[in-house]
């Protein structure tokens, strides 16, 4: 996830033959201007996600074609705990937030606990959440009512595939804090 989501949030291309997620990422190579976009591609089982490198900004139509033909395959429904990749960052992220949020936690407050300086309240304003939430619904992540230990387990394990293991930990702090306060949320 870019840290200027709120700059640069994803964007959403649905027609009769296909359904496509992609942010543009303009960039400087050895002096010359190319575009670097992530796309998505929604497949049967899942959706078919590519990063490539452009001289111009490509067409909807030919990132589904370039993703259809050159993609990689990640299971959808995403499902905490499973396997994570470059495409299931907002999967975990929303379910993040959403853990958070059913036992009364900040999840900005947290990033900024546990990553003083570098995650910011700028960078995760609640904006930016909803464009979480909004990229998890497209990839049809689910996002439990109910966060049964297995469950909150698979959060952390997916945080951990995502290279976030130290907010995994702090999560897992706040939540052994917790468990004398309230059951609700909290492992047992």
């Amino acid at each position: 996830m870019s840290n200027h989501r709120h700059c640069n949030p994803p964007r959403y291309v649905r027609t009769e033959s296909f359904d496509l997620q992609y942010t543009l990422y303009p960039m400087l190579v050895k002096h010359q201007r190319r575009l670097l976009y992530h796309a998505a591609l929604k497949a049967d089982g899942g959706i078919l996600h590519l990063s490539e490198l452009w001289h111009e900004r490509p067409s909807a139509a030919l990132m589904a074609q370039r993703c259809a033909q050159f993609g990689q395959l990640s299971r959808r429904p995403y499902l905490a705990g499973q396997i994570t990749d470059e495409s299931t960052s907002d999967c975990v992220w929303a379910l993040y937030c959403v853990y958070c949020r059913s036992i009364a936690l900040d999840p900005t407050a947290l990033l900024m606990r546990t990553y003083p300086g570098w995650e910011t309240a700028e960078k995760w304003t609640e904006s930016d959440w909803s464009s979480v939430l909004e990229s998890a619904q497209w990839h049809g992540t689910t996002l439990p009512s109910v966060w049964s230990t297995d469950t909150v387990l698979g959060l952390l394990m997916s945080l951990c595939g995502q290279s976030r293991r130290h907010l995994a930990e702090s999560l897992t702090q706040e939540i052994v804090l917790r468990a004398g306060v309230t059951s609700k949320g909290a492992l047992s």
